[in-house]
């Protein structure tokens, strides 16, 4: 009697084990294992343009903090957006409009990341953040740009130097704004050894190609006249335009392939090529006195319709003895 007792209640044990195991494998009865119970996400440094990834099912994966003029500001990144940031980047607002449409942001001048159409949002619940935002938006469309130039930048003006003969040339320049960049370190001025074919050598050896600068603005452009492009025709109009203000092909290319990526797939472009108002704002002063002088600058705007403006005259220059080229440009945005 005492065994089949024993039997009995090893099979109801066994019953109960049983049951046990097969409700633990039900979906929802652990938390460990139900993907609707995990615990949000804590994002760690999700700030200063730091991505950060999340566990979503609708169209928003990830969201950036921008410290902006208007406080921080939260963009949240729509699905199968990619963007690629170098790493410690702090990342400032071009233009922040307080109706709540965000036009752009730039990442140390390096990456551009346009967002366009951003509507003013709620901040998702299952997001959580090391630093909170004071606003967050989501825009419809998100395009990224490398080698961003801010519009605020009068952006790689490069001077090339050849004189006749092998000679030791100094280049000072008085710009009415702040310097953000040179190449070489401009400190007091630039002085180099300049040979014929433009090849400019510095007192420690090195070798450079060209004087580099940038900096911000402290003038504005003159738009009174210019010429209307449509997008695709940027590098039609450019091939045509810098050889009649005098640029060689290779001083062309460089100028081209600098600025047409910015250019080519807005729908039109406003150009104008500036003349006293950049070389008023830049001056220059050369030893020994270059004999031609050639500053080719190009401000733009993007446009979204064709204006009227009144057609701007190239003139070409004859290049004689010692000449200096220079060629630069700014994007100015819209008012």
């Amino acid at each position: 009697m005492k065994r089949i007792l024993c039997l009995f209640l090893t099979v109801l044990l066994i019953i109960a084990l049983f049951a046990a195991c097969k409700a633990a494998e039900k979906p929802g009865a652990s938390p460990e294992t139900d993907p609707k119970q995990e615990e949000p996400k804590t994002f760690e440094g999700c700030t200063n343009a730091a991505a950060c990834g999340l566990n979503r099912e609708d169209d928003i994966c990830s969201a950036v903090i921008l410290n902006t003029d208007e406080g921080k500001i939260g963009l949240l990144i729509p699905r199968g957006t990619i963007i690629e940031l170098p790493p410690e980047n702090d990342a400032s607002a071009v233009s922040f409009k307080t109706d709540g449409i965000a036009e752009s942001f730039y990442f140390n001048g390096d990456t551009e990341v346009r967002a366009e159409g951003c509507v003013k949002m709620e901040k998702p619940k299952d997001l959580e953040l090391t630093e909170p935002a004071e606003a967050w938006y989501k825009p419809e469309k998100l395009t990224v740009l490398t080698n961003y130039v801010a519009p605020s930048t009068t952006a790689k003006p490069v001077i090339y130097l050849y004189p006749e003969q092998e000679t030791e040339v100094n280049v000072r320049l008085d710009f009415a704004g702040d310097l953000t960049c040179t190449y070489p370190a401009y400190g007091n001025g630039w002085t180099v050894t300049a040979a014929p074919d433009g090849t400019l050598t510095d007192a420690a050896g090195k070798i450079y190609s060209y004087l580099f600068w940038e900096g911000e603005n402290g003038w504005d452009p003159d738009f009174s006249r210019g010429f209307c492009v449509p997008g695709a025709a940027t590098a039609a109009f450019l091939e045509d335009a810098l050889p009649k203000l005098g640029l060689n092909p290779a001083e062309a290319n460089e100028f081209i392939v600098y600025w047409l990526p910015r250019m080519q797939s807005n729908p039109w472009n406003l150009i104008s090529f500036q003349q006293e108002a950049y070389t008023d704002a830049a001056k220059l002063d050369v030893s020994p006195n270059p004999d031609t002088v050639i500053r080719v600058f190009m401000a733009w705007q993007k446009l979204d319709a064709p204006v009227s403006v009144e057609p701007q005259i190239l003139e070409t220059p004859t290049r004689t003895g010692f000449t200096l080229v220079e060629w630069g440009g700014r994007e100015v945005c819209a008012p």
